[in-house]
């Protein structure tokens, strides 16, 4: 006959004092509300013309013209390495660039991380938003056409 030997009471679960870091960004992110962040590593375009530096083929903009915050993807273009890779997309909200917040900086700023060494890698952090984009249905005349910030 074997007999169980006693252990005593089992201890209390640990509680989790720090909030998770996605809870932590969807409170930066706000209006927004963030699905998931993920990190995305692709090279920056490469050079056709012998630029010094290039990007990754995207225009992005403050989410709701805030001045901090994350960074809205407004457009990707199809001939740079951000559409290629097809992980990235407009809408997408950016939060790092190589490890670095980019949430109180400004767009020359981020532009600046953005832009490198043609074909040398890049690592962004970026979520997709749960809320749709927001859309008018009015489209402009041609000479009333908004300006979209500069491709990188």
């Amino acid at each position: 006959m074997f007999s169980r030997p006693s252990f005593g009471k089992a201890a209390e679960p640990i509680p989790n004092l720090l909030p998770p870091a996605a809870a932590a960004v969807e409170r930066q992110a706000a209006p927004h509300e963030v699905d998931e962040l993920r990190t995305v590593l692709l090279n920056r375009n490469p050079s056709k013309d012998g630029a010094q530096q290039t990007g990754i083929g995207i225009n992005f903009g403050r989410v709701g013209r805030e001045k901090s915050g994350p960074c809205e993807i407004l457009s990707v273009a199809s001939a740079g390495t951000a559409f290629e890779s097809g992980l990235i997309h407009a809408g997408d909200l950016l939060f790092k660039v190589n490890g670095a917040s980019v949430l109180d900086l400004n767009a020359e700023q981020i532009t600046a991380q953005i832009l490198g060494k043609p074909s040398s890698p890049i690592q962004l952090t970026i979520s997709t938003t749960s809320s749709p984009p927001v859309t008018n249905p009015e489209l402009p005349q041609d000479g009333d056409m908004p300006q979209l910030p500069p491709m990188v």
